[in-house]
Order: structure tokens, then sequence, then C-alpha cells
């Protein structure tokens, strides 16, 4: 199984649970709440999107009186999934290039030199096509999402992505997950030249919503998905090791 969808898996477990215990410790505090109003009805069993002033203030009042502080806080949580499925994406793309390399070695031909003294240093040929498939995939890694699929596409013929929206999509995934870690979720003029599309201004904080997480977490699944199907089919790489 794809070391992708055990991750995935992971990311998909921890919302349910932590969603499950958020409502049942939520479910209590507003019955108390309710209970202080004179409620005999918990808020939460209703239509959220037509509740009353009163529900609104049972509801608001039971996770802490403060809903600004309860959408920023929800928002960090849903920067931490997003971080991780784009973290796991990126983590399974140079797993995927590394099975490429040493399945397909001819794939590794460059004019970069080797010394004859590190070639000297190997036991044998698997191990020489080993270390240069590290090097190769070591070096992608610090490339944009961007670089990588045109490096890819001229160097051995392969289509990272199906068209230049998914392309897009991942980008902007990146470039959301890379200022969350290290620019504390603040938009830069770095980010938006790399990504037009970021969706932020310069100097915005980026606010994550719940269907932010959902629709970032089902367009890498898609997309590994179809990245998979591509690589088994071109390089005849075995399913079980993607």
């Amino acid at each position: 199984m794809s070391q992708f969808v055990l991750g995935s898996q992971e990311i998909a477990q921890f919302m349910h649970f932590f969603h499950d215990a958020a409502f049942k410790i939520s479910e209590l505090e507003v019955l108390k709440v309710a209970k202080k109003y004179g409620l005999d009805y918990s808020p939460l069993s209703k239509d959220t999107e037509n509740l009353s002033e009163l529900d609104q203030k049972v509801l608001i009042e039971a996770l802490g009186g403060d809903k600004k502080k309860i959408d920023e806080l929800e928002s960090v949580l849903n920067q931490m999934i997003v971080c991780r499925c784009v973290d796991n994406f990126l983590t399974y793309l140079s797993g995927i290039l590394f099975e490429i390399y040493i399945s397909k070695p001819e794939t590794l031909r460059s004019s970069e030199k080797i010394e004859i003294s590190t070639v000297l240093s190997f036991e044998n040929y698997e191990q020489l096509v080993h270390n240069i498939a590290e090097r190769r995939v070591n070096e992608l890694s610090y490339k944009g999402v961007e670089d990588i699929a045109d490096d890819l596409l001229k160097t051995i013929g392969f289509n990272l992505f199906d068209t230049n929206d998914e392309l897009n999509k991942v980008s902007r995934a990146v470039q959301i997950r890379n200022l969350i870690t290290h620019n504390r979720s603040v938009v830069n003029k770095r980010a938006l030249s790399k990504c037009s599309a970021l969706g932020f201004e310069i100097d915005e904080a980026i606010i994550l919503s719940p269907e932010d997480v959902k629709t970032t977490y089902e367009l890498f699944n898609s997309i590994v998905s179809k990245i998979d199907g591509r690589a088994v089919s071109k390089f005849k790489l075995s399913s079980n090791n993607i």
C-alpha cells in the first residue's frame, strides 16, 4: 500500500477523532449553558444555518464566549491539517521519483560528472545507482513544484500533472504550507510572486476553514491516484512499492 495512502488515512482518522471528541465536549457544554437560559434542547441538533440569536449566544458562550478567538483557534487546527496534507504529498513525490530512478537507471542520464573515486567507493552497480538516485531526488526536493514538473517532463518525459489547473492548485497549497510553517501564516511578496492565485493579499493572515481542509485533502488524494497510475504504466513499477 502506498505510504501516501497510509499518511492520508492517519490524517482522516485524526479529523474524525477530533470532530467526534469536540462534538461530544461541546454538546455537554451547550446543554449546561442552554439550561441556564431555560432551554431544554441542544442547538447543535438544529439546522446550524438557521439558528436564532439566542441559539447563537448559547453556542458561543458554551465554546468560551469569544467567537473571534474560537475562529482563530479553529483556523490553527485547520492549518496543521493542511500542512500535514502537503508534507505527505511532498514525501510521496520524493518516494515515487526514487522508485522511478532505481527501476529505470537510464532516467538518471545527465551531463553531470562524477569523480572516479566516488564511483569506486561502491561495491556494485546497484549501490552506485541508489546513490545517484538519492542525490537526484535531494536536488529536486529543493525546487518548487512547477520546476519539478518541468524537469520531469524534459528529462524523462513524465507528466506529473494532468492539467495546469492541477499544478496551480498544488503550487498554491505548497505556498500556503510554506507561509504557515516559515512566516507565521502571514502572506509575503515572495509567495505572491510565486503564486498569483494564492487568494490572499500581502501581509494578510491566512485563515483556513474546514472546507479548505476538505478541498486540500481531496485534491492530493485524487492527484496521487493519477500519478500512481501513470508511473506504473510508463515505468512498469510495482504498485506495492509506491
